[in-house]
């Protein structure tokens, strides 16, 4: 399971996927004005700690590059999903770079 700060950074530890996840002292978030506590209701976890919304909420969402087949609805106008769940305080995570899938283990 992965959640936010350091739980779950054991997940870097898989080949490939395990370098598209950030976390506190793992894999730190790359774009370092993000290393802190957005959070103003959860001030006691530290960063990735990042306020999304409330459990439940939907937060617009808009694939970059060529849309993978699972972000694909046909129901929806542009055939692309817009909207997931917002799920607070979780996740750093970003498309790692093709040479770094390679470095890695």
């Amino acid at each position: 399971m992965r959640d936010q700060m350091d739980l779950g950074s054991s997940v870097c530890d898989l080949a490939g996927v395990g370098a598209a996840h950030h976390f506190h002292t793992r894999n730190l978030e790359p774009d370092v004005s993000r290393r802190c506590i957005d959070d103003a209701v959860t001030t006691t976890i530290s960063w990735p700690n990042y306020h999304t919304g409330s459990n439940g909420d939907f937060q617009r969402v808009e694939p970059v590059g060529d849309t993978h087949p699972v972000l694909r609805d046909p129901a929806s106008a542009d055939g692309v999903i817009g909207y997931l769940p917002g799920w607070p305080r979780h996740r750093g995570v970003h498309v790692p770079s093709l040479r770094r899938l390679q470095l890695d283990p």
